[in-house]
Formats: C-alpha cells, sequence, structure tokens
C-alpha cells in the first residue's frame, strides 16, 4: 500500500509540473506584450482549471488504490464472482452459512415482508422451490424485520424454504442489496450466474435456472 500511495504521490507531483508549465505557457503568451493585461482573469481561471483538473485525477488514482476492482477468483455481488460468504440464524434459531450449501446450486433472494413486489412474487418463489427442489436450493433472506413479524409472515404465507434474519442488514450490505425483492443465482463452485434486483415471474425464474445448471454454469 505503501509503494501504491508512493506511485500516486509521484503521479500528483507529476501532474503538478506539467500544470504550472502550462501556465507558464499561457502566462508568456497572454503578458508578453503588455496590451493583453485585460487577459488576466482569463489566465486566473486557466491555472485554476488545470490545478483542479491536477487535484481531482490524484483523488481518482488515490481512491482506485484504497478501493480496486474486484479481481478474477474474488468475492463479490457480482455476476461472474464468488459469492460473498455468510452465516444467519433461521427464524427457529438455526444458524445457517451459505458454506453449508457447498456443492449445490442456490437461489438466493433478499426480500421484507412489507415489500409489495415480494409479495407479489411470493408464489411464484414457492412454486420454482417445489419444482425444482434437489436441484437448486432456495434461500431466503429477510432484512429490517423483527424475527417474530417474520416468522409470523413465513408461518402465514406456508413460506416452503429456509429464512434467514439479517436483522442488522450485514449481508445485506454485503451484498449491496438497494431494494428488494433481489435474486442472486449461485452455482455449485460458489460462483454468482445471475443477478436480478427486480420482481420476476415463474417463467423468468426458470429462465435463470436453466443458465444456472448449464454444465458451463457448474
Amino acid at each position: 500500500m505503501e509503494m501504491e500511495n508512493n506511485k500516486i504521490n509521484l503521479s500528483s507531483a507529476s501532474a503538478i509540473r506539467r500544470a504550472r508549465s502550462e501556465i507558464k505557457n499561457v502566462l508568456q503568451v497572454l503578458f508578453g506584450n503588455s496590451s493583453n493585461f485585460y487577459l488576466i482573469p482569463l489566465a486566473i481561471l486557466a491555472a485554476g482549471i488545470l490545478i483542479a483538473g491536477g487535484i481531482y485525477w490524484n483523488g481518482k488514482n488515490a481512491e482506485t488504490a484504497e478501493n480496486p476492482p474486484p479481481q478474477t477468483g474474488d468475492s463479490a455481488p457480482i455476476a461472474g464472482f464468488f459469492a460473498p460468504v455468510f452465516s444467519l440464524q433461521t427464524t427457529n434459531g438455526i444458524e445457517i452459512s451459505l458454506n453449508d450449501f457447498k456443492g449445490q446450486n442456490i437461489l438466493l433472494v433478499f426480500w421484507s415482508t412489507n415489500c409489495q413486489y415480494c409479495a407479489a412474487e411470493l408464489e411464484d418463489l414457492k412454486k420454482f422451490a417445489d419444482t425444482y427442489r434437489g436441484k437448486i436450493a432456495v434461500l431466503g433472506v429477510v432484512f429490517k424485520d423483527s424475527a417474530k413479524t417474520v416468522k409470523d409472515y413465513q408461518e402465514k404465507e406456508n413460506i416452503n424454504f429456509p429464512i434467514l434474519l439479517d436483522s442488522d442488514g450485514t449481508v445485506s450490505g454485503k451484498y449491496k442489496i438497494a431494494g428488494t425483492p433481489s435474486h442472486f443465482f449461485i452455482n455449485q463452485t460458489g460462483k454468482i450466474t445471475t443477478v436480478s434486483p427486480d420482481k420476476n415471474s415463474f417463467e423468468t425464474l426458470i429462465i435463470f435456472a436453466k443458465e444456472l445448471l448449464l454444465p458451463s454454469g457448474k
């Protein structure tokens, strides 16, 4: 990290030197003739733009060094990357880890009990869980709801797949959930094949399932 910061500082210094050189050239052109004094405000503006540009790019370089984009083999909530691993409790107090499903295909769904789109999708999701039982494990992750609220909802709607409680939103944060429902299809190696941040029909879920079960997806 120290080496990266040194590279960034050198890059910044180089940018500033270039900016100073450009400013000098501008001033020589404008003020080589005294009749060009009226252009002083323009020169000051140009200098400000050049300096600000150097500072901006230095900040961008520093940001990239501190938060590099995910590389192949990393975990990230993006198709083609390994799904971030987590452990959560079910509504019955049983702890379940994503690692418990190694070697299995998974549909991970983030939702909440007060989400109208989640409610509209629920019957199709239950049908999907029954259709692909033994082939694709369906896991629901509910956040920002109390355990009692979720358990009551689960019993009322006769939900036929495990519901995991993400009460503090930690796992939802890992998966960068911006809205519900959000779906992650994860293959047997733990890689995400499809991300769908939207309500899906049974037919759409089937399409994603077929992609997940392709030999190339394993």
